[in-house]
């Protein structure tokens, strides 16, 4: 997420002092001077900092995406450097205290209650009744949805708020009112108190109960009257946080009541928005600009110059282990694709993601059209196949739970998810199923429409099916009986894990005779 700030500040002629905790950090090769230091060390930093201080000039200090907008703000403090004041930045990082200013100025926020300690269940389940179900439970202090979910009952309430503790810098949990509507991005750099709105994206999140963020369109769909009141409220959160220079980052929900804060950082946003979609689709560079407040400049020109639509989609994977990567040189060549990031390769285990930092890769496309950028982005990562090695634990619970088990629940990796990941619409018991994508497919509207079901990248399942057919396997999964438990297998394989899950159930039962007997008739 530093490279475009990195790249920027080279452009730009300015010496780049580049501090991280790994000391093999992507971008290092474009800092003049590296620092080893664990960015959760303030004090380490500022010691870091004065030391390059009495040997180099240094004017700023920034980040971009990242969960140390804390650090950035203790080390501007104590070197008397441009930059909003720490407990501003505390305010900006720490969710519960964000709630808290929120709810001094009267924006609009949701009802919440922070856990401190251990607590009993049943007391637990008294306050969130209190607020209404359904909750979401996560760390006051984490980013990327690490440790986030969705609760709808009290029963699993616990279980939640110990797992979520775990993402926990001191151990707090939040636990808040479910906001219902459809989520926004916004950025923005702010100067002497001004804040100037540099993208309104929509964000695509999906896999309840947890919020995997499959990707963001920019800019935003929705029509110009609403955009102006999700900025104004948005605006409005900035300033209850008192955030008067640099940068801020709002994810803002359109409830059935109008705009609703879901949080605000002191920060450019991840996930691609700030250095990537939005200068494609504005021409602008919001980086440049927070970069040019953080030296004291003035943030320059923000009105865009062009007026192009760019679509960031992510790549993800069930479970497993990775046997042969294949397709991302050739999502790169689809017009309109302008970035393909790779992050995952053969022998690498991969799990179903549970948060957004989870994920094997992403792609951003752009062009004049919304429908054009959005396909281009898809059929990039319709390109890209993750194929598994056959026959491993942790995809087949995943997939069918214990097989030696009927009945027993997919494990979705800790915590129960819907029947389908992929393909939510399917039903393993269905007779209609086996025959959308074959030779004896019989043409039925009712087949049509399920086979017309499209999973995360716009697959459809007659496309999935199709490409099936030619997998080795195939052969012996028709010549089962047609009451055989593997064949439930294939179609839960495939309702939850598209055609990687059903790629893995054909390679198993091809491959390994001893897992083709447990697989297709235990």
């Amino acid at each position: 997420m530093q490279l475009p700030a990195l790249q920027i500040a080279k452009r730009e002629g300015w010496t780049v002092a580049v501090v991280d905790g790994n000391a093999h950090a992507a971008g290092r090769n474009l800092a003049d001077t590296f620092g080893h230091v664990d960015l959760r060390d303030r004090d380490g930093l500022v010691v870091w900092a004065n030391a390059y201080r009495q040997r180099h000039r240094l004017d700023g200090v920034f980040t971009a995406g990242t969960d140390f907008s804390t650090s950035v703000a203790y080390v501007a403090e104590q070197l008397g450097l441009p930059g909003i004041p720490f407990e501003t930045a505390r305010d900006a990082s720490d969710k519960e205290r964000m709630r808290q200013r929120f709810a001094e100025a009267g924006v609009p926020s949701t009802p919440f209650f922070a856990v401190r300690d251990e607590i009993d269940p049943s007391l637990l389940s008294s306050k969130a009744r209190e607020i209404g179900f359904p909750v979401v439970v996560k760390p006051v202090d984490n980013m990327g949805a690490r440790g986030v979910v969705r609760i709808d009952t009290g029963d699993r309430l616990a279980h939640a708020v110990k797992e979520a503790r775990r993402y926990s810098g001191d151990g707090r949990v939040l636990v808040e009112r479910f906001i219902d509507g459809p989520e926004f991005s916004i950025d923005a750099v702010v100067h002497n108190g001004e804040v100037v709105i540099c993208g309104v994206a929509d964000r695509d999140i999906r896999f309840p109960p947890w919020f995997i963020e499959i990707g963001h369109t920019m800019p935003t769909n929705c029509q110009p009257a609403l955009r102006r009141e999700l900025e104004r409220v948005f605006s409005l959160g900035v300033r209850a946080l008192g955030i008067t220079s640099g940068a801020a980052k709002g994810d803002v929900f359109l409830s059935p009541h109008g705009p609703v804060i879901g949080e605000i950082a002191a920060r450019l946003s991840g996930g691609y928005m700030s250095g990537w979609t939005y200068p494609y689709s504005s021409g602008i560079e919001p980086t440049l600009a927070a970069m040019r407040i953080a030296l004291g400049l003035p943030p320059g020109d923000l009105v865009p110059v062009r007026e192009y639509v760019s679509a960031e989609r992510a790549l993800l994977s069930i479970p497993g282990i990775v046997r042969e990567v294949e397709g991302f040189d050739r999502a790169r060549s689809i017009p309109g694709v302008r970035d393909v990031f790779e992050r995952v390769v053969a022998g690498d285990r991969v799990v179903f993601p549970r948060n957004n930092v989870e994920k094997c890769g992403n792609v951003i496309a752009s062009a004049k059209t919304r429908s054009a950028a959005l396909e281009a982005a898809l059929q990039a990562i319709r390109a890209i196949y993750i194929r598994l090695e056959p026959a491993v634990d942790e995809t087949e619970r995943f997939l069918w739970g214990n097989v030696a088990q009927e009945g027993q629940e997919p494990d979705g990796g800790g915590g129960s998810m819907h029947a389908g990941a992929f393909y939510p619409g399917i039903a393993a018991s269905s007779v209609a199923l086996p025959r959308i994508g074959t030779k004896s497919d019989s043409g039925s509207s009712a087949d049509a429409q399920v086979g017309a079901q499209v999973d995360y990248c716009g697959r459809t399942l007659s496309e999935t099916l199709s490409v099936l057919r030619h997998c080795a396997g195939f052969p012996l999964l028709s010549e089962l009986p047609y009451d055989a438990p593997g064949r439930r297998r294939f179609w839960s394989a495939v309702a939850r894990g598209g055609l990687q899950g059903g790629r893995f159930f054909l390679d198993t039962i091809h491959e390994d005779p001893t897992a083709r007997e447990r697989v297709c008739f235990a």
